[in-house]
């Protein structure tokens, strides 16, 4: 009987190292084999960012970020390297406007090094990416219990992934943020409790949102010790344990909020009140989800990742109910607490999705874990590993196929960014730096790179390094309200995307390309008494109405402009813009009545004063055109039609 037994148990135990052995293998890494490994790991992440970078040189023969931001950083390490002064020019505009302290610190030291500012940030993006490459597959082997596979599927897709290459790149702290979250979720896992603590303690350095990380990591330790009633937490994080890790916690977080209040008087940067105050719309909240953050991560090959990502929500529930620890309770916190928070407080993923790039790690570990979970769920019934281990590899090839496709496209898509932020920011600043003086004060809405490069002392009327402006963004009357401002504070130029802030009534004196849907920055003599901004909700409908000119549908323009003269009545572009609705609608006296008032409002309005004229031309009043048109010539010395025109007019003339 007993020899029965033993036979049953060998069984049993061989039977049960076969399925272990056959689909969730077990890999001791040591010697050579796990250097090889970590090497290839950090390689492999500065070989591909790389490839994004020489694409971007070689199509557009300079370096450049795909956001403005990025040159934020850079004015603010600057200026602490130089002045031991955290300020946005010189040591005179001391303000808490970096959201990332922690990374303006590590620039402000490469800055001892070197003064190269782009060399600089791609070096540091690039670092931070690679050392996430490797702590996300050290992680990985924690949680799928040394599965080397899967845990080389999961570091692959991180290093593949478009949007970690693409930020890598940008000069921006994202790259930082996620290794500092990924190094938080490992110490957490192997139970390295003071420097966990650290760590936590520097997530709220990296970037306000970090808060989310931190309150998943207690919650999920509330579940452990109080829902689960885990031993091995309970003897880890004893009480006395607790205690000296939130000292340490409130130590290093504390300083960061001192700082704050010191520099700024209150407990957050600048840029956390600025942008709630532009994107922070209760219409907005409500389809936060649906609209913003789904299509992110629903987008090319993540369509891929979302089975996944759903197997390990189900098992977390499961598990949950069954009173069982989850591997991906953790993280799957973490999503909920960090969109939970952005829905309420900033319902929006900005440019590339940015604000939820620190997700991405995180939905590829869910994702892995959930589809490896369901395999081994699977493989309870079939009982035949080996096939299961073979389509976990196939569905595993299609998705790094599928990866590879995306990571080709945005190579390409990162170059053209990059012309884009240099075509707008850079030439900007460029432009700015050459035609300004040196004490000349500049009013800036997108600050990065004409702080940078100009050296110009600004006021940034998005409120992030300016509090007094900052503080009244979400008022009705903000144009008139910041228009005051820099006349109060003597500034001589402007420079605004013409989206978000359009002074009318005047001519540009620099303008950046409009082959492009999206922004155009022009550069205006600021006039005190003279330069007028119309208000957000006239340039709103304005934008509007000028995007939907292709329609050509005389009616609708008509009524949009009505809307725009409505709010602001001596808008000369609106009448013009009614004027070539009442062209489509054939009324002669309408078209002409406001052609005139566009002129009358802005006799500078080169277009009405050439299409008035031509009109009277054609009409035989040849008298009243000589007027527009010599005004037109006077503003544009080379328009042949103009020339032609006035020497019919003459002829006309010299033959009475």
């Amino acid at each position: 009987m007993k020899k029965t037994k033993s036979l049953q148990q060998i069984r049993k135990k061989n039977e049960s190292v076969q399925s272990y052995s056959g689909f969730d293998k077990q890999t001791e890494l040591s010697g050579y084999l796990k250097y090889l490994i970590y090497f290839i790991l950090i390689a492999l992440p500065v070989i591909l960012a790389y490839n994004y970078y020489s694409n971007a040189l070689n199509v557009n023969g300079y370096n450049s970020f795909p956001l403005d931001d990025g040159w934020i950083h850079l004015q603010f390490a600057k200026n602490l390297s130089e002045y031991f002064s955290f300020s946005y020019f010189k040591d005179e505009m001391v303000t808490a406007g970096s959201t990332s302290p922690l990374y303006t610190f590590i620039v402000a030291i490469g800055f001892f090094i070197t003064n190269n500012e782009m060399l600089l940030s791609y070096f540091l993006g690039i670092l931070f990416f690679a050392l996430s490459s490797l702590i996300i597959f050290k992680l990985s082997m924690k949680d799928f219990s040394k599965d080397l596979l899967a845990s080389l599927i999961c570091a692959g897709l991180f290093i593949l992934d478009r949007m970690m290459n693409l930020i890598s790149l940008s000069g921006m702290e994202t790259t930082m943020y996620v290794f500092i979250l990924l190094l938080a979720a490992y110490f957490y896992k192997q139970r390295k409790t003071y420097s966990l603590a650290v760590i936590l303690g520097l997530i709220i350095w990296s970037r306000p949102d970090g808060v989310a990380f931190i309150a998943a990591v207690a919650f999920d330790l509330i579940l452990a010790l109080f829902y689960f009633k885990n031993e091995e937490i309970k003897r880890i994080y004893s009480k006395d344990i607790l205690l000296k890790m939130t000292g340490i916690f409130i130590l290093i977080s504390g300083a960061y909020f001192l700082m704050n209040l010191i520099i700024a008087g209150s407990l957050f940067p600048n840029t956390y009140s600025a942008k709630i105050a532009y994107f922070s719309d209760a219409e907005k909240k409500l389809s936060y989800i649906t609209d913003k953050v789904f299509p992110f991560f629903s987008s090319l090959s993540y369509s891929l990742y979302i089975a996944g990502f759903a197997a390990a929500i189900i098992k977390f529930i499961y598990d949950l109910y069954k009173r069982r620890i989850s591997e991906n309770s953790l993280y799957i916190l973490f999503f909920t607490f960090f969109l939970l928070l952005y829905m309420i407080k900033l319902p929006e993923v900005n440019r590339f999705g940015r604000y939820i790039m620190p997700l991405v790690p995180f939905f590829i570990l869910l994702t892995v874990s959930g589809y490896r979970e369901f395999l081994i769920f699977i493989n309870k019934y079939l009982k035949n590993a080996f096939i299961l281990r073979f389509v976990f590899i196939i569905f595993a090839g299609i998705i790094f196929f599928r990866s590879i496709g995306d990571y080709e496209t945005f190579k390409n898509f990162y170059a053209e960014q990059c012309k884009y932020i240099y075509d707008r920011q850079v030439k900007t600043a460029m432009w700015l730096k050459e035609n300004t003086k040196e004490d000349d004060i500049l009013g800036v809405h997108d600050i990065g790179a004409i702080g940078f490069y100009t050296g110009r002392k600004l006021i940034d009327v998005a409120g992030l390094v300016t509090p007094y402006l900052n503080e009244r963004l979400i008022e009705k009357n903000y144009s008139q309200i910041m228009t005051e401002y820099l006349k109060e504070r003597g500034v001589s130029y402007i420079a605004f995307l013409r989206e978000w802030y359009r002074p009318v009534n005047q001519k540009a004196l620099f303008k950046t390309p409009e082959n492009s849907p999206q922004e155009v920055m022009e550069v205006y003599k600021f006039i005190p008494d003279t330069t007028y901004v119309i208000s957000k909700d006239a340039n709103y409908l304005m934008s509007l109405a000028l995007r939907n000119l292709s329609k050509k549908d005389g009616n609708e323009i008509v009524s949009s402009a009505n809307k725009v003269i409505e709010l602001e009545p001596k808008y000369a572009e609106a009448y013009f813009l009614r004027a070539y609705g009442y062209s489509l609608l054939n009324n002669s006296v309408k078209y002409e009545e406001d052609l005139k008032k566009a002129i009358m409002h802005y006799p500078g309005y080169k277009d009405a004063q050439f299409n008035l004229g031509m009109y009277l031309m054609e009409n035989g009043r040849y008298a009243e055109a000589e007027e527009p048109l010599k005004k037109t010539l006077e503003l544009d010395p080379t328009n042949k039609a103009v020339q032609d025109s006035l020497k019919v007019i003459e002829g006309i003339k010299n033959s009475r």
